[in-house]
């Protein structure tokens, strides 16, 4: 199996990407998209927490079960 592959992205993506690059001062486009993931795993836990705290403010006798239902929906997405 090789260390790379190639995908297809439409020049509009390209561009996009390569101002990300720049504006980030990332080396290389795998940086950059490495840098998208890693961004885009903080917002989803923090998407997490917010929804914790709205289920411990609706009461705190149902947060261990609500706890639970968004852990099987939010990170089984992941």
């Amino acid at each position: 199996m090789s260390k790379y592959t190639t995908i297809t992205v439409s020049r509009r993506v390209l561009n996009a990407l390569n101002d990300l690059r720049r504006e980030l001062n990332k080396k290389s486009l795998e940086d950059t998209i490495m840098e998208l993931i890693k961004f885009y795993k903080m917002f989803k836990a923090r998407q997490f927490a917010e929804e914790v705290r709205e289920a411990r403010r609706e009461g705190l006798n149902d947060v261990k079960k609500d706890i639970l239902k968004l852990k099987k929906l939010r990170w089984a997405e992941l």
